[in-house]
């Protein structure tokens, strides 16, 4: 089943402290890309998810990345501190798997048909 048109690859990080070595190109992930997007679970195991978005936004190279914050949690105070922390944007995960594939349909359609995003000079 494709949930996507547009071609994308892919990396998906289990852990926080991951994460973070992706986001730095440490450890095992020396050769890795910078993102043009993250879609960030808000409930990472060993590391929180806020701390990984802190580390996203404090640095200059990456700052200008979106991040959707995708997670279970539809509490106030999550969604408050994640929009402090320029979050693009706050989606609750569907229960429903045919509701998950319209959801990340629409994420693809807005942010990759829709939204001009910034071009980084691969010298960032």
């Amino acid at each position: 089943m494709t949930i996507t048109r547009i071609p994308y690859t892919l990396d998906m990080i289990r852990d926080g402290m991951s994460a973070i070595a992706f986001l730095r190109g440490e450890g095992n992930y020396i050769d890795t890309c910078r993102p043009d997007f993250i879609l960030l679970d808000l409930n990472l195991s060993d590391k929180s998810s806020l701390e990984v978005l802190k580390v996203v936004k404090s640095d200059t190279s990456q700052k200008q990345i979106p991040v959707a914050i995708l997670t279970s949690s539809d509490v106030e105070a999550d969604v408050y501190e994640c929009y402090n922390l320029h979050v693009k944007c706050f989606l609750t995960k569907p229960w429903d798997l045919d509701q998950f594939i319209t959801m990340m349909r629409r994420l693809e359609e807005f942010w990759f048909s829709t939204v001009t995003l910034p071009i980084v000079p691969h010298d960032e």
